[in-house]
């Protein structure tokens, strides 16, 4: 049977592609600060998992989301496309307090948040939107951080699940997905870029040793980034979070954050990728061990995360591609927010679920570059079938 090729039918429907639920508890509540832990959204949720007919896959792909996200919405066709075309299953699994790990009561605190914000002193880029996320990295911007370890334990506890065989879906209940032995890759999407390559450096030689990893729009200097914006953070939250990790953490934090971030390695390789703590050939050394499995995919125009910055950040040797993805933070969707106001704005993203028309044939180009670095055979096999 011939397969279908994604983006070719208006309907963008991919009915070979089920979309099933896990449920996952974490256990690594201990590293937010004492007001954030005991979240009930945040501790115990569930998380999307799309598959193709069939039983147990021998690899699957983990997709990740951009800082401040609070939707599945466009994330959910990509997952699909790229479930669709690798034939394996990806899971988009949230950071903390992203997506549904967020709190009812955030939704209750945005336009207060936000009036209190907007009156701030030449505070750029206020919204609704991001002002819940604003006020509490401008008000603590060791949450950030402290996010981060919570998210990197609970993606090593679900890597050791399936290495264990017990990974499961709700609808399944008993019948494993994943084989043990099951590659494990990864596409970083902005902020999860970080994480996964962190993942991959520090576990490369034990659980992640034969992973590829995609770095989407992501990965580069904390000089070079520019997340100000409606959609991300504001600009004294972005100012106040970058004194913090330049320097003022020595004073502002506490003993143990300070330990966090000189003595794991998970607080080295942060400093690191965000920092080049060390020196960048110290960074670049570590990424020239990972040349043959790691691809750059960005946008030379991309105000956020630059193409160019993130090459120079990581290293010119590492497989890249440029690609016109319209805006940061929604690529393939809208290509330009810069002229619309907030509510006009909410509306056009409400309505953003599959790739416009402008971006068909882009997408498509990128579900065909992650596909045949992550999964050459299926590259060969999508050609032999539609040739």
């Amino acid at each position: 049977m011939r397969r279908k090729t994604v983006g070719t039918n208006q309907d963008w429907e991919l009915p070979d592609v089920i979309e099933e639920k896990a449920l996952f508890t974490s256990r690594a509540s201990h590293y937010l600060l004492p007001e954030d832990r005991n979240t009930e959204s945040n501790e115990c949720f569930m998380f999307p998992v799309f598959r193709p007919a069939g039983q147990t896959f021998g690899d699957c792909l983990f997709l990740g989301h951009g800082l401040n996200e609070t939707s599945y919405l466009k994330l959910k066709y990509w997952a699909k496309a790229l479930c669709h075309n690798l034939r394996m299953p990806v899971l988009i699994f949230p950071l903390s307090f992203h997506v549904n790990r967020r709190p009812s009561s955030w939704l209750m605190r945005m336009r207060s948040l936000y009036r209190s914000r907007s009156q701030i002193n030449e505070n750029r880029c206020a919204s609704p939107f991001n002002a819940v996320i604003s006020h509490r990295f401008a008000e603590m911007p060791e949450r950030f951080f402290r996010g981060a370890l919570q998210s990197y334990c609970d993606i090593k506890d679900l890597f050791l699940l399936i290495r264990k065989g017990q990974f499961e879906t709700m609808t399944r209940g008993g019948e494993q997905i994943l084989a043990p032995t099951a590659r494990i890759n990864f596409l970083g999407y902005s902020i999860t870029g970080y994480l996964y390559l962190a993942l991959v450096m520090l576990m490369g030689d034990d659980l992640l040793s034969d992973s590829r990893v995609v770095l989407f729009s992501s990965c580069t200097h904390i000089r070079d980034m520019n997340p100000v914006s409606v959609l991300v953070i504001d600009e004294d939250a972005f100012r106040r979070s970058k004194q913090f990790y330049e320097g003022g953490y020595k004073e502002q934090a506490s003993p143990e954050f300070r330990c966090w971030l000189h003595e794991e390695e998970t607080g080295l390789w942060f400093k690191r990728l965000f920092f080049n703590e060390g020196g960048r050939d110290r960074l670049h050394d570590a990424t020239r061990t990972l040349s043959n499995r790691v691809l750059i995919i960005g946008d030379p125009h991309d105000e956020v995360f630059p193409l160019e910055a993130t090459k120079a950040n990581l290293g010119g040797f590492l497989h890249c591609r440029a690609m016109a993805l319209g805006r940061h933070e929604f690529p393939f969707n809208i290509s330009d927010l810069k002229e619309k106001g907030f509510q006009e704005l909410a509306e056009e993203i409400r309505g953003s679920e599959f790739p416009s028309e402008n971006y068909r044939n882009t997408f498509v180009e990128w579900v065909n570059a992650v596909r045949d670095f992550l999964c050459p055979a299926c590259a060969v096999v999508s050609a032999d079938v539609e040739s």
